[in-house]
């Protein structure tokens, strides 16, 4: 029988059926990965590294979550998404452009793969290069079409020698059921990949997880990027994430992204109260205090 959701439609205004279950567990070729030891690459000098680079954090975040019972396809994802008891692999992507961005335009809204890749493509944005942050698509019996592409994940890193290293929900490895997990994947597998729009997204998500209520940092909401110092004179959106940090901690404060006289004052009043060097600059130190420590 085939299910619908009734609730929600993906980023083609499609109601999609039920995805298909696919064995996504090892492969020929896959090379057991150390999770414990996974590091996120450099992520590069580009507009947008920064968000890539906060996506995969997001993601290797929920690192081992596995299914709930085991083999029910019930998870986090399913539930945050509206769909639950489902083949969640795209869910899972999805999910985590919503984490950091707020919404689904990120990384889209799609619970079927061949949707998702084709909609990168309708955008021009589905090529053979794997990037850190990119959505890759797979083929288990090693074909080339959008048609028969069978699970997505998010690549970390181009190891090399035809072999990607990977995040994955709906994925199993070696002595584990199916969850999150890392994995190395061999290229002959895959069908190619989705190149999300960070540098178009970079201000949209400082916003939004500047707006995060600041309990949210116990649970372990990753701390954004840091997107370089800032001094009394710089605009931008680093700046106005600051400032909509401070709004959101109570502090009063204008939302403009101008680093002004009455920014530099309540940075060194937030420095001052924290402990921190009072020198009105927003460093790494300054930026980690804004989402880590709590209101007083």
């Amino acid at each position: 029988m085939t299910i619908t959701d009734p609730e929600s439609t993906n980023s083609l205004g499609e109601v999609e059926a039920e995805p298909q279950q696919t064995d996504n567990g090892p492969k020929e070729g896959d090379a057991d990965v150390d999770q414990e030891s996974v590091e996120l690459p450099s992520g590069g000098e580009h507009e947008g590294a920064g968000l890539a680079s906060a996506v995969l954090a997001a993601a290797l975040k929920h690192r081992g979550t596995i299914e709930s019972p085991p083999g029910s396809n019930r998870t986090p994802f399913g539930a945050d998404y509206g769909w639950n008891g489902v083949a969640w692999c795209n869910i899972f992507v999805s999910r985590m452009g919503f984490e950091v961005a707020g919404d689904y335009d990120l990384l889209g809204k799609f619970a079927g793969t061949i949707a998702c890749a084709q909609w990168w493509q309708k955008q021009g944005r589905f090529g053979a290069e794997p990037r850190p942050g990119a959505t890759v698509f797979f083929d288990w019996k090693g074909g080339r079409s959008i048609a028969a592409i069978d699970h997505i994940g998010l690549v970390i890193d181009d190891l090399g020698n035809g072999r990607v290293r990977t995040i994955e929900g709906n994925a199993a490895i070696k002595g584990k059921t199916d969850g999150v997990w890392v994995h190395d994947r061999s290229t002959a597998f895959i069908v190619g990949y989705g190149y999300p729009s960070y540098a178009g997204s970079v201000a949209k998500a400082a916003a939004h997880t500047a707006a995060q209520p600041v309990a949210l940092a116990a649970k372990g909401v990753a701390v954004p990027a840091f997107p370089g110092l800032m001094v009394k004179g710089k605009t931008g959106a680093g700046v106005r994430a600051v400032q909509q940090r401070l709004k959101a901690r109570g502090w009063k404060i204008t939302v403009d992204g101008e680093f002004g006289p009455k920014t530099d004052h309540i940075v060194r009043a937030f420095q001052k109260d924290k402990g921190l060097t009072v020198d009105g600059e927003v460093g790494p130190r300054t930026w980690s205090a804004l989402w880590t420590t709590a209101i007083t």
